[in-house]
């Protein structure tokens, strides 16, 4: 059963994001929002070789990013995803998990 894991502290300052990755398994998906988008100026390489290595897809909610000055920093692994999007990830998997 794949899960949504959502994180929205920032990982310079919760260690949040690597709880959240080490739980994670193949078939899960990662949507970074509020001050959790501030990994993509932040991301360890360990962080990214954890995506890699299980496959994950990482999202980030546009207006989070827009709202932080950070749309620059929008390269891949990540996605930008919009309200509805969020939605269509929660309804996608049977299972939602929130980091804080």
């Amino acid at each position: 059963m794949s899960s949504l894991h959502i994180v929205n502290k920032s990982p310079l300052s919760h260690s949040c994001l690597d709880e959240c990755l080490s739980c994670c398994q193949q078939g899960d998906e990662l949507l970074l929002i509020e001050d959790g988008v501030l990994a993509l100026s932040s991301l360890k390489p360990q962080q990214l070789d954890k995506l890699n290595a299980l496959g994950l897809q990482p999202y980030v909610l546009a207006a989070d990013v827009a709202a932080r000055g950070l749309s620059t920093r929008l390269l891949p692994p990540f996605q930008s995803c919009d309200d509805t999007g969020f939605v269509d990830l929660c309804v996608k998997h049977p299972k939602s998990i929130s980091w804080f």
